[in-house]
Parts: C-alpha cells; structure tokens; sequence
C-alpha cells in the first residue's frame, strides 16, 4: 500500500507507479521517495509494515517506520515533491 500526503500538488501517477516497479525490482518492503537529501511520502509498504504504521502514535509518523527498517528500504528520486502546501497563503501563492 502506498502512504501518500495530500499536500504535495506535483505528485503524479507515474511516480507512484515508480515506486510499484522499484519494489516489484528490488524486493524491498519499503520503497520511499528521495528529496532535499532525505526520504519522505509517498512511500510504499509492503504487508508485513501494516502492524507497525497501525501502531504509530500522534507523535510517529510513517517516516519513523522507513527510518527503522533503513535495511529493507529501496528510494526513488523526484525533488518535485519537495513542494508541498500547508497554508492557504502558500496555495495562493502558487497560484499567482
């Protein structure tokens, strides 16, 4: 399954899709996308990752399980999404 947030605008089809491939390649559980010299969401998880993201708490994020389990992680680059929008300031902004 793919954990993806919803405030990146330039996400795109073929980058999920990347990382579906990357996974099928490698056999990692655990494929994240690489920008600003780190990895972040969207990633993908395979089964045995659900237990341990169910069990996140409010200060966990998705990005704790990828940092854990450093040994099982394929990346995929896409500096694009380093973009992402939290405020509607920043929304309007690039709507300018």
């Amino acid at each position: 399954f793919i954990v993806m947030p919803c405030d990146q605008p330039f996400l795109t089809p073929a980058l999920l899709q990347q990382l579906v491939t990357v996974q099928q390649e490698t056999g990692k559980g655990i494929v994240a996308t690489r920008f600003a010299d780190q990895v972040h969401m969207p990633a993908l998880f395979t089964r045995p990752y659900a237990e341990p993201l169910s069990m996140l708490t409010d200060d966990r994020a998705p990005k704790w399980v990828i940092i854990k389990h450093k040994t099982d992680l394929a990346e995929v680059g896409f500096e694009p999404a380093a973009i992402d929008l939290d405020f509607w300031s920043q929304v309007e902004e690039m709507n300018k």
